[in-house]
């Protein structure tokens, strides 16, 4: 049975079809790419579902990044994905193993900043009224935890000043995702939109990196707590991307996670790739926090136990 009322699904639609509208009216223009692949993007913080078809392992796509990419590659235009996705997480009432994703890209060098605020307005479908709170990432950690922790020690010394437990074994970007999961997060986007600028190089993934300032082009946005948004001036480079990926397949193979040798498709589309800057946007989760609930059972048609 589902959870969700006749209003609720009602939302929904309207929503849907307020978004599409927005990006119509933009100009980007909506494509159809597979679920299902041979491949996936070997990012270790975000896992895809995969199984054996006949004999082969084939996943079901985490998000619609690596074939948007392959279609700029032939098609140079503002474009756009709306459509399910996957991710091996644990059901939770924040979390769907199948939940609704948007994904789009500016064509562009200069598009980083128009995509950003592109992806600010289409929040405020879901949070009308809501001003926007712009951050730098080193400067958010300097006001909720007093400082900016680069070494092991300093890590330990703010776990223990917060009486937090913690692995000793975990490597520094694990204690720093524990960290600002439980002691910043929480607080952004209560009466805001917040935009976070400007991340440390090692939390690039696949952004360009500014030469000057030695950052990562990229920006997330919260959402009443919540991780609603994640854009890139996007990688480019065949060279640097086939590094990151390599980075990615190692620290797989280290945390004993499920590791894959890639298709190449993707790499051998990148020197054709444009210039352009792209977002995945959480339309499942925003529509769970437009809809102001605390479960997304209520907020979809069936959620996983219902399935």
């Amino acid at each position: 049975m589902s959870c969700a009322d006749l209003g609720h699904l009602r939302y929904r639609a309207t929503q849907k079809r307020a978004l599409r509208k927005y990006l119509d009216t933009a100009g980007i223009i909506e494509v159809d790419v597979p679920l299902l692949a041979r491949n996936a993007c070997p990012d270790p913080y975000v896992e895809p579902l995969s199984f054996l078809w006949e004999g082969q392992r084939v996943f079901l796509q985490p998000s619609p990044e690596l074939f948007l990419k392959r279609l700029l590659t032939q098609h140079p235009c503002d474009m756009y994905s709306l459509g399910p996705c996957f991710r091996n997480d644990p059901s939770t009432s924040r979390h769907n193993p199948e939940f609704l994703m948007l994904e789009f890209y500016l064509i562009g060098q200069q598009r980083y900043k128009e995509c950003q605020q592109r992806s600010c307005e289409i929040v405020q479908l879901f949070a009308p009224g809501y001003p926007f709170k712009y951050w730098d990432y080193e400067s958010l950690w300097r006001h909720y935890l007093h400082q900016w922790p680069q070494t092991r020690e300093d890590y330990l010394e703010i776990f223990e000043e917060n009486h937090k437990e913690f692995p000793r074994h975990w490597c520094l970007q694990n204690y720093h995702d524990l960290l600002f999961a439980e002691f910043i997060q929480p607080h952004l986007g209560q009466e805001e939109i917040t935009v976070i600028e400007n991340f440390p190089p090692q939390q690039a993934a696949l952004a360009q990196i500014n030469q000057q300032s030695g950052k990562a082009i990229r920006f997330e946005i919260f959402l009443h707590g919540t991780e609603v948004a994640n854009g890139y001036h996007e990688l480019i480079d065949p060279l640097q991307n086939t590094h990151r990926f390599e980075q990615w397949r190692m620290q797989r193979q280290q945390d004993q996670q499920l590791y894959w040798d890639d298709d190449g498709k993707f790499l051998a589309a990148l020197p054709h790739m444009p210039a352009c800057s792209g977002v995945a946007i959480g339309i499942e989760r925003l529509i769970l926090l437009g809809a102001q609930k605390d479960n997304i059972a209520y907020s979809i048609p069936f959620s996983w136990a219902d399935c």
